[in-house]
């Protein structure tokens, strides 16, 4: 009996642990918003929107054939002036015939692309 009691205790003080460590912890309150300001007429959105691109504001970090990780010694310089990162040799190599594609997909997807490098163009000419 007292075997049976101390194994049932034992197994509801393990259960009430577990119990505890599982309860959701409430949720953030979210901050006030700020009063918004009057709008802009609708036309006016429109321009602006048009007139100014959204810039690239990330660094470049995966492969444009494979999308895996990139390593910086494996590169291709594009004939507009920018540098193409690859994981590999071989994508460099593959990716070589479709420079341009691969550019323009970086740059659509919001990718800042670094500057090719001035050495690689020199000897080119």
């Amino acid at each position: 009996m007292k075997k049976s009691l101390l194994l049932f205790a034992a197994i509801t003080i393990a259960f009430g642990t577990v119990s505890v460590l599982a309860v959701d912890k409430k949720p953030a309150v979210p901050a006030a918003a700020p009063a918004a300001a009057p709008a802009a007429p609708a036309a006016d959105k429109t321009a602006d929107a048009a007139a100014a691109p959204a810039a690239p504001s990330k660094k470049q970090t995966t492969c444009p054939k494979c999308n895996r990780k990139i390593d910086k010694k494996f590169y291709a310089n594009s004939t507009d002036g920018k540098k193409v990162y690859f994981c590999s040799s071989f994508c460099a190599e593959k990716m070589k015939k479709d420079l341009a594609g691969a550019v323009s997909k970086l740059e659509a997807d919001g990718i800042a692309l670094d500057a090719a490098d001035k050495k690689a163009e020199k000897k080119k000419k």
